[in-house]
């Protein structure tokens, strides 16, 4: 499970960085549709824009899916899709690598 889990962090972690890569600002260029897709998929993301915009612009069909699989699952968006959960776990991974760790101790795991 500990192997399926990191392969899954690394692939949503590397999906995102290459998502951001290729929406850079280009005057006149618009986005990839792609990029909206993490976005939709995070709860808090569409309960920022509700309260900002006053309104929901469309139903967030997959940021609902998302709290239905964690309320059956657990934390599964933070602990295995979301970019900034996989990130986190590599820097405590390192920190502990570079204070000795303790023996035994396996990688990305809280």
């Amino acid at each position: 499970m500990v192997w399926a889990r990191r392969l899954t962090q690394t692939a949503c972690l590397l999906l995102f960085l290459s998502l951001l890569w290729k929406t850079r600002l280009v005057e006149g260029v618009t986005p990839s549709a792609w990029l909206k897709v993490f976005f939709d998929l995070d709860p808090l993301v569409q309960l920022s824009t509700w309260i900002a915009a006053g309104k929901l612009v469309a139903f967030p069909v997959l940021a609902v899916l998302t709290l239905v699989v964690t309320l059956l699952l657990g934390r599964v968006f933070c602990g295995w899709i979301c970019p900034l959960g996989a990130v986190h776990q590599i820097a405590t991974w390192l920190r502990g690598r570079s204070k000795g760790g303790k023996a035994g101790r396996h990688p990305w795991v809280p």
